[in-house]
């Protein structure tokens, strides 16, 4: 048991030390991993393509003491004949790879994906066309009013820095297939450039108003799509309602943490006028007053002596006492003032000899229920704190692993 409360009680600050030494870990695995470059007395290279590197290294035995070296490493390099069997090797790859969606280099009719490097060998490529009217250097067809096939070709250069290799990709551009809807509508709009043109020298152009057989109606295209007021304006009633719903909620939960703090303070201050003789009524009409008072000194409204001032309006207005009693429990809702509602309704019939008693229980009683709320309360917040101490710990965590995992 002592174990546990210990537990609870410092679980941030073992959290925290636990979180300490898993960064410990993770920074000595990560940085220390980060020196695998380093076998023996060998660098590993960049692979062909990548970039040159320079490293940190402490040379032992050149001095007395260790000196620390920076020590250049170019990237790997083709010889003349690895290069020339990498240009073909590429070369073969790329010609299935830029078909995207076409069948073959004698059937082209969309367009092509043209790469400008190629990581795998390590190579540039720079692609320009025989006939840019039919397909451009990015690959981009033009096959639109194309009536039968076009042979043509596009000239590559495969560089890999040092050694550079041309080569001719032959190919044949076919005409566009469109579907049904497509031609109409390709139909339809050389149709209206044809009667534009007809109609140049008049001050309106006048639009068909059938086509092939079909009656056609025109609409402008709207450039601002309004419908979207509407919704903004529904998205804000629900969004005020939302507002409304959760600032309730807070204000109950307010109201029922305040109520349940100064429940003890309102059963020991009945005690005490009941233990001076005071009948509960005028022990009622005391503390109401004495809250009044401090109201108007401070203005704070506390919501079990508002609701404790309106029993004593009911009380002078003739309202029967246990009725007045029991409507006060019921109008704070909560079990602690229902309990002492009810104690009050049996001194109607025990006397007060019974009643000093029981709210000399119920007042321990209460005051034990306030010293757990304090407690789980501030549970509550220090959870609360969890949130950003997360934050924290996992920027802590980036600055730690990011340059150690660059490294690689």
């Amino acid at each position: 048991m002592k174990v546990k409360r210990f537990f609870w009680k410092w679980k941030i600050q073992i959290f925290c030390i636990l979180m300490g030494f898993a960064l410990y870990f993770l920074a000595v695995h990560f940085l220390t991993g980060a020196d695998s470059f380093l076998v023996g007395n060998q660098i590993q290279r960049e692979g062909y393509g990548q970039y040159d590197q320079s490293y940190e290294l402490y040379v032992d035995g050149l001095e007395e003491k260790p000196v620390l070296v920076e020590v250049p490493v170019s990237r790997r390099e083709y010889t003349a004949q690895e290069a020339e069997k990498a240009f073909v090797e590429c070369f073969e790859d790329l010609k299935k790879e830029i078909l995207g969606e076409n069948r073959s280099l004698s059937e082209i009719s969309g367009k092509l994906k043209l790469p400008q490097k190629i990581p795998k060998y390590g190579m540039t490529a720079l692609w320009s066309s025989e006939n840019i009217d039919y397909i451009d250097s990015m690959g981009t067809v033009y096959n639109e009013n194309l009536k039968e096939a076009v042979s043509t070709s596009l000239t590559l250069v495969l560089s890999d820095g040092k050694h550079k290799k041309e080569f001719v990709l032959p190919l044949t551009i076919v005409p566009r297939n469109y579907t049904t809807s497509e031609q109409q509508i390709r139909d339809f709009t050389q149709y209206l450039e044809n009667s534009d043109r007809e109609q140049v020298v008049n001050d309106r152009f006048v639009l068909p108003e059938d086509w092939n057989g079909k009656k056609i109606r025109y609409r402008s295209k709207e450039k601002t799509n309004y419908s979207i007021i509407w919704m903004i304006g529904i998205l804000f009633a629900v969004l005020i309602y939302m507002r409304d719903i959760v600032n309730h909620r807070a204000k109950v939960e307010k109201r029922s943490r305040q109520v349940l703090a100064d429940y003890p303070d309102i059963v020991s201050k009945f005690m005490v006028f009941i233990g001076a003789g005071l009948s509960v009524r005028t022990a009622w009409e005391a503390i109401v007053n004495d809250y009044i008072r401090d109201r108007e000194e401070d203005g704070e409204i506390h919501y079990a002596y508002e609701e404790m001032e309106k029993s004593l309006v009911a009380l002078k207005t003739g309202v029967n006492e246990t009725k007045v009693y029991r409507d006060f429990g019921r109008a704070i809702g909560i079990k602690q003032y229902m309990k002492f509602a009810s104690l009050l309704e049996q001194n109607r019939k025990a006397g007060n000899a019974g009643l000093k008693v029981a709210l000399s229980v119920e007042s321990l009683s209460a005051w034990d229920e306030r010293l757990s709320m304090a407690r789980r309360l501030g549970e509550e917040a220090s959870t609360k704190l969890l949130g950003p101490l997360f934050i924290m710990l996992g920027i802590v965590m980036l600055m730690i692993m990011i340059p150690a995992l660059m490294t690689f």
